[in-house]
């Protein structure tokens, strides 16, 4: 069996000029940890995950590159984090999105294959079709999909 058989037709993605509170409303109202992110003609670019909103929420000393490993003696309070937050409510997805080491398959793969992706990435896994927008699959909704779902046409 070919993973194209449990494929979503129009899976959820956010465009890369969207803002980063429209990931966050989108990821919150479709229980998402993790969004594809695509350019304006549907081409998959990346991936936008919640670490990318904890890294927004972190001091900058902390998530530059050399940063600081130990923030014991920060005493940011929840209005501090918020005001980070308030700072990228104009920021873009596309500033923020994970392109390297996302394991790919194609909707022709096996889906013995794309599991076995899936193991050993211990991660989400981009699946691309000529006839589907690129998929995001992440281990949680594959294993929903093979074995909690009744056989269905996919929406």
């Amino acid at each position: 069996m070919e993973i194209e058989a449990i494929m979503l037709k129009n899976p959820l993605t956010i465009g890369a000029d969207d803002s980063v509170p429209a990931a966050v409303r989108m990821m919150k109202e479709h229980g998402m940890r993790n969004l594809p992110v695509v350019d304006g003609e549907g081409k998959f670019l990346g991936v936008f995950t919640t670490v990318h909103l904890i890294e927004l929420l972190l001091p900058r000393a902390a998530t530059m590159e050399g940063g600081l490993n130990d923030l014991t003696f920060v005493h940011d309070t929840l209005d501090d984090v918020r005001q980070r937050w308030n700072e990228v409510q104009d920021h873009r997805v596309g500033d923020f999105i994970e392109t390297e080491d996302i394991p790919v398959a194609t909707a022709e793969t096996s889906l013995i294959e794309v599991l076995l992706l899936i193991f050993q990435n211990r991660t989400h896994i981009t699946i691309r079709s000529e006839e589907h927008t690129s998929e995001l699959q992440s281990r949680r909704n594959l294993v929903c999909r093979l074995l909690l779902e009744k056989k269905k046409k996919r929406q």
